[in-house]
C-alpha cells in the first residue's frame, strides 16, 4: 500500500529544526510566582497554603476527602514542600504542558501569529510499535481518554519528518548510560528513526468514566469490541494525516535559548485519519472457501481530543486521498478457445469470464452499538472509489488497484467515518483456498504473577484485540478469553501483542467522568464592594471564602493587575483560551491547579508490567517448533502435513522500565525478574 500524491511527500526537504521555544513551548522558568512565600511566613504553614489565590476552595475540599481515608493533613504536606522546595519548583514543572503540543512552525503563541494557518501532514511506513499508552495527562482538557500511540518508521519521502529534536532528552540520556550488564538489557530505542502519531481514543469512545459499574469489567477503547474487524499492530505497513506539533513537554535539555538550546521532538497529534492493509484468508460469497485477499481500513475522526479538526467532508476533490494498493496473486491467464454452437439451450454456450476479481465492503461503524460512542457522536457512511489497473501484459492478471477516499463528497456534519475494502480473486477450482489454513489461538492461562494491584492486559493476534483486568495478589488466574479464530496465508506470521500496566493514581483519576476530570481555575477572591471596603479601610488581613485569610496588600496588587483566572467566578480550562495562549500568568494559574487535581503529592503515574509488540521482550516458546520464531506460518504448515495439529505455548514477560520521560521510546527490559508467565494452545488444519 502506498499513499500517492501527497503533498507532505518530499526527498529534499529540510526536517524541523526542534525549536519549540519558538513556537510557543513554555519552560518552568516563565513560571508567574505568586508571593506565596510571605503568605507562609504570615500566617504560618496551614493557613498560609490555604490562602493561595485560585487553590484555597478546591484544597479544602479535597484534603478533606483524603485525610478521612489516608490521615494525611493535604495542605500541611504541600505547605512543607513549599516552606522548603519554593513555588516555582514545585508548580513550575507543568507549564511544559501548558501547552502540551504547538504547531511546527508557527512563530511564538496564536497571538504572536494571527495570520498563521496549519495544514495537516501525512506520513506514511513500516510501525515499529502500536500500543494504548498509559502516561497521558489526566486531565479532560489534554486526554478525552488514554491514546493509541503509533510509531512510524518513516518511508522514503517522508524522513524529513523526524526532526533534529528527535533525541534522547538528558534523563533519557542518563539512564541509557546506566546498564548493567547482568541484570538488564535495552531495547526498542528508536529516538531518531521514528515519528510518535496519536490518536485519542476518548475522541470516538465512551471512556468508561462515564459509565456506571465496575471499570474492570469495561473494554480499554473501541478497537477492542468484537465487531471492530482488526487495528494496526508493529509490522504493519501505515499510512495517518494529522497535526504537525512540538511535544513541549520534552525537551532535549535545561537550555531554554541561546546555541545548544534545548529541543522538541516532533510528532503528529491529533491523528484525524489513518490506513493500512494487511493479507490474510477471507470468505467472499462467490467462492468455496477462504481465499488470500487484500484487506484494507481507512478510518477518518474529526474529533481529537484537546483540539478538533475543522471538518472531515465538504472541502475540495484535490485533497481526497489516494492510494496504490496490492492485490493478492491470482496466477496468470490461460489462452483458450472452444465452439460454440447456434442454440441457447446448449450448456457450452455459456461462458464465464475468468478470474475475476471479488470486492467485499464494511461500513464503519462496523454495527458496533451507538452506547459505545460519545454522546452526539455522528458517523456518515463513505464508500471508496476502485480503479483498477490494468497491466500492460495482457497475459497477466492485475496487480494493483487505486483506491480514492471522496472525503469531498461526505456530510458535513461527519464526525467520523470508515471502511474495511477487501479485495480476493475468484477461486472456482478452489486452488487458491489451499493456500489458507484455519488458526485457532486460545490464551488458557497466566501464573506466577510477581505483580500485584490493579492490572489491566491489552493482548493481540494479528491485530484483533482482547483485555482482561485483575485486582487482587493472586499468582494465578484463568484466563476467560474468547478464542481467536483466523484464516492465514501460508507465508504470513502469527503476530502476538500483550501490553499490561499497573493502574494507580492517574489511572483512577482517569475512571472519572469526564465533569470530574474537566480542569477548573479561579473562584477564590470575590473582588466585590466588600473587598474594596476592606482595602480602603486599611485592614491588614481579609478573611476568604474558605475561612482563612490573605494580606490585603496582596489581594490589592491581584486586583489592580485584573487577573481574572485568579478572582471571580471558578470556569472550566479552554485551550486556546488558557493553555495555547502567551499571557504566562493565567498559564501559571493553570499549573497550580494541575499539581492539586489530581494531588501529585499523593498520585503517581500507571507503571507498566509487560510489553511488547513482537516476540522480542518475552521468552516464546512453543511445543514442538524451535523456542525464540515469530510463529510463521510456512513453519506451522509444514507441522501440519506432518500430521501435527495441536500445539502448546508459554511465553515469560520480564520486568520491564521506561527511561526518562518519553512515553516507551526507549525501555529497559530486566533479564532477572519475570512479571508473569502465560500459557495456551495454538491449532492450524486445513479448511473443511
Amino acid at each position: 500500500m502506498h499513499r500517492i500524491q501527497s503533498p507532505t511527500f518530499s526527498t529534499d526537504k529540510q526536517r524541523p529544526s526542534g525549536r519549540g521555544y519558538e513556537c510557543g513551548c513554555r519552560h518552568t522558568g516563565m513560571y508567574d510566582p505568586l508571593t506565596i512565600a510571605d503568605n507562609l511566613a504570615i500566617l504560618g504553614l496551614k493557613a498560609g497554603i490555604a490562602a493561595i489565590p485560585g487553590i484555597g476552595p478546591f484544597l479544602t475540599g479535597v484534603n478533606a476527602a483524603i485525610a478521612g481515608v489516608t490521615g494525611t493533613d493535604l495542605e500541611e504536606e504541600l505547605a512543607k514542600l513549599l516552606k522548603h522546595a519554593g513555588e516555582r519548583l514545585i508548580f513550575a514543572r507543568y507549564l511544559r504542558s501548558i501547552p502540551a503540543w504547538v504547531p511546527v512552525d508557527r512563530k511564538g503563541f496564536p497571538q504572536d501569529d494571527p495570520n498563521f494557518k496549519e495544514v495537516p501532514v501525512e506520513i506514511e511506513g513500516f510501525l515499529s510499535r502500536s500500543f494504548q499508552s498509559f502516561r497521558d495527562m489526566p486531565h479532560l482538557q489534554w486526554s478525552r481518554w488514554y491514546k493509541w500511540a503509533f510509531h512510524v518508521d518513516p518511508a522514503t519521502g517522508y524522513r524529513h519528518m523526524i526532526g533534529s529534536g528527535n533525541v534522547a532528552t538528558e534523563s533519557e540520556s542518563e539512564r541509557l548510560s546506566e546498564v548493567d550488564a547482568n541484570r538488564a538489557e535495552l531495547t526498542n530505542i528508536d529516538f531518531n528513526s521514528s515519528i510518535e502519531c496519536i490518536l485519542d481514543c476518548g475522541a470516538f469512545y465512551n471512556a468508561p468514566g462515564n459509565r456506571s459499574g465496575d471499570k474492570l469489567g469495561i473494554m480499554p477503547a473501541l478497537m477492542f469490541h468484537p465487531k471492530w474487524p482488526f487495528w494496526p499492530v508493529a509490522n504493519d505497513y501505515f499510512w495517518c494525516r494529522g497535526r504537525f506539533v512540538y511535544d513541549c513537554a520534552h525537551a532535549s535539555n535545561s537550555k531554554t535559548e541561546g546555541p545548544g538550546m534545548g529541543l522538541h521532538p516532533t510528532t503528529i497529534n491529533p491523528i484525524s485519519m489513518f490506513a493500512f492493509s494487511r493479507r490474510e484468508g477471507f470468505k467472499f460469497e462467490d467462492n468455496h472457501f477462504h481465499t488470500p485477499s487484500i484487506r484494507f481500513q481507512f478510518f477518518a475522526c474529526k474529533k481529537g481530543g484537546y483540539i478538533d479538526a475543522e471538518k472531515l467532508g465538504g472541502g475540495d476533490a484535490k485533497d481526497d486521498p489516494i492510494f496504490i494498493v496490492d492485490l493478492p496473486d491470482g496466477g496468470g491467464i490461460e489462452e483458450m478457445s472452444w465452439a460454440i454452437q447456434h442454440s441457447e439451450i446448449v450448456a457450452g454456450n455459456t461462458l464465464v469470464v475468468r478470474p475475476r476479481l471479488l470486492k467485499h465492503l464494511q461500513i464503519f461503524p462496523y454495527d458496533i452499538p451507538g452506547s459505545e460512542f460519545p454522546s452526539a457522536f455522528k458517523t456518515k457512511p463513505i464508500e471508496p472509489v476502485i480503479e483498477i489497473l490494468q497491466p500492460k501484459d495482457l497475459k497477466l492478471l492485475p496487480q494493483q488497484v487505486k483506491i480514492t477516499v471522496p472525503l469531498s463528497k461526505l456530510d458535513a456534519s461527519a464526525d467520523a467515518c470508515g471502511f474495511v475494502l477487501t479485495l480476493g480473486w475468484l477461486d472456482l477450482d478452489d486452488s487458491q483456498a489451499d493456500r489458507v489454513k484455519k488458526v485457532s489461538f486460545r490464551y488458557v492461562e497466566m501464573h506466577e504473577l510477581e505483580v500485584s494491584g490493579n492490572l489491566r492486559f491489552r493482548l493481540a493476534i494479528n491485530g484483533r484485540h482482547q483485555f482482561f483486568h485483575v485486582n487482587d495478589s493472586k499468582k494465578s488466574h484463568n484466563l476467560n478469553i474468547p478464542e481467536t479464530v483466523m484464516h492465514l496465508i501460508d507465508d504470513q506470521s502469527i503476530d502476538l501483542d500483550v501490553h499490561a500496566f499497573r493502574r494507580r493514581g492517574y489511572g483512577e483519576y482517569f475512571e472519572k467522568t469526564d465533569k470530574e476530570r474537566t480542569l477548573r481555575i479561579g473562584g477564590l477572591i470575590d473582588p466585590g464592594p466588600t473587598a474594596e471596603k476592606v482595602i480602603k479601610d486599611g485592614i491588614e488581613f481579609i478573611k476568604l471564602a474558605n475561612g482563612e485569610f490573605i494580606r490585603s496588600d496582596l489581594l490589592k496588587e491581584l486586583l489592580k493587575s485584573g487577573i481574572d483566572e485568579i478572582v471571580g467566578a471558578r470556569r472550566d480550562v479552554v485551550w486556546l483560551d488558557h493553555v495555547d495562549q502567551k499571557n504566562n500568568t493565567i498559564a501559571s494559574a493553570v499549573s497550580r491547579e494541575m499539581f492539586l487535581d489530581p494531588p501529585a503529592i499523593f498520585v503517581n503515574q500507571d507503571e507498566p508490567a509487560g510489553f511488547v509488540d513482537d516476540p522480542g521482550p518475552f521468552n516464546f516458546q512453543c511445543s514442538n517448533i524451535s523456542p525464540d520464531v515469530d510463529l510463521r506460518m510456512s513453519n506451522l504448515v509444514t507441522k501440519l502435513n506432518g500430521g501435527q495439529k495441536q500445539f502448546n505455548y508459554a511465553m515469560e514477560a520480564r520486568q520491564l522500565f521506561v527511561l526518562g520521560d518519553d512515553d516507551l521510546i526507549a525501555v529497559k527490559i530486566n533479564k532477572g525478574v519475570i512479571f508473569f508467565k502465560m500459557t495456551g494452545s495454538l491449532s492450524i488444519d486445513h479448511q473443511a
